[in-house]
Formats: structure tokens, sequence, C-alpha cells
């Protein structure tokens, strides 16, 4: 199971009260996810909030995703896809319009076959990486940009700068998660 939270400098203010509203989760079966509410700049969220309450999710045994990019995004991936209550066919979740100027296809609600429109999901299929990229340590545990926001002309958008985060925090944060998960998992 996948508990999501979608916090901004407000919801870690009191992030504890979270914690001890699903303390009783089974370890082995729970990932909180964190993610920063879209529409909130990074730099407006004091980085000691952030760093607490991933603390507070690892000090009490929680499996975390927080730097998701950290490995292909979900929605890059062929077999994922997200199916909107009207049918609409979507593959990220983080767009700000559920609606046809953002879908991907359509749910053909009699075979329950989904119906891609090649010209809108032209960009999963492009594999070029930005030289930035291709220069960075961080590539294969990345695995590079996302896909979404290079075909709309970010060439050089980056998981750790959209978090606001440096390479020796990404890499703590996933040495503890993976130091939380031999102990969860034994």
């Amino acid at each position: 199971m996948y508990v999501r939270i979608n916090f901004d400098e407000n919801t870690l203010k009191d992030f504890e009260n979270i914690v001890n509203k699903i303390s009783d989760l089974d370890r082995k079966r729970t990932t909180v996810i964190m993610k920063k509410i879209w529409q909130v700049n990074e730099k407006g969220i004091d980085k000691n909030l952030i760093t607490n309450a991933i603390h507070s999710l690892l000090v009490n045994s929680f499996i975390i995703d927080y730097y998701g990019q950290g490995g292909w995004c979900f929605a890059d991936m062929d077999n994922q896809v997200t199916i909107n209550y009207d049918g609409g066919i979507f593959k990220c979740t983080t767009i700000s319009h559920f609606d046809e100027s953002e879908s991907l296809g359509d749910l053909n609600l009699e075979t329950g076959e989904i119906i891609w429109d090649n010209e809108k999901t032209a960009y999963l299929h492009d594999e070029r990486i930005s030289d930035n990229c291709l220069a960075c340590k961080m590539l294969p545990k990345c695995g590079g940009p996302c896909r979404r926001q290079m075909s709309r002309g970010l060439k050089s958008h980056c998981f750790l700068n959209d978090q606001g985060i440096t390479m020796d925090d990404f890499a703590l944060i996933h040495m503890q998660i993976n130091y939380i998960k031999s102990k969860v998992y034994g």
C-alpha cells in the first residue's frame, strides 16, 4: 500500500500528527510517498522542515519514496496508465488538468482497450538525453530527465534541482531508506 503525502510548508509544520495517524500501518506492506505540491516553489519550503519530516518517517521505520525520480519515472513505463473516471487516458499524475487537452487517449468502454493518441504519446519514445545529464554522475540512478517536461522544451529538467537537493543529500537519504528496508524486510 502506498500512502501519498502531498506537502507544502504548512503540511510539514504539523508532520508529527500525520506520522502518528499512520503509525499503526504494517511497515512491510506500506511505503510513504512524499511529494511536494507541484504548484509550490521548492524555494518556498524550509529545508529543515523537509529533513525533519523524512527523519520522522525513518525513525518510525517507514520505507519512503521522496526523491522518487531516483530511477525511471513510472509515467515513462509502457505498462503504466492512469484512467480517469471519464475514460480519459493519462501517464503522468502531476498534470494540472485531467481533461481532453492533456489526455493521451481513450478507453474503449466496451472492450477495455486503450486507444492511444500516437501524436500525443510520441514523446514517450524520445530517448534523447541532454548533455548535462550525460555528464552527470547521477544518470545511472535517476535515468534522465522527465520525458514529458523535455517534450515541452525544458531540456535541462533535473529532479535534483526540482527538489532543491544536493547529490550528497540524495545519496544520504537513499542510504537511510535502504537501511530501513533491510530492517523491515530482514
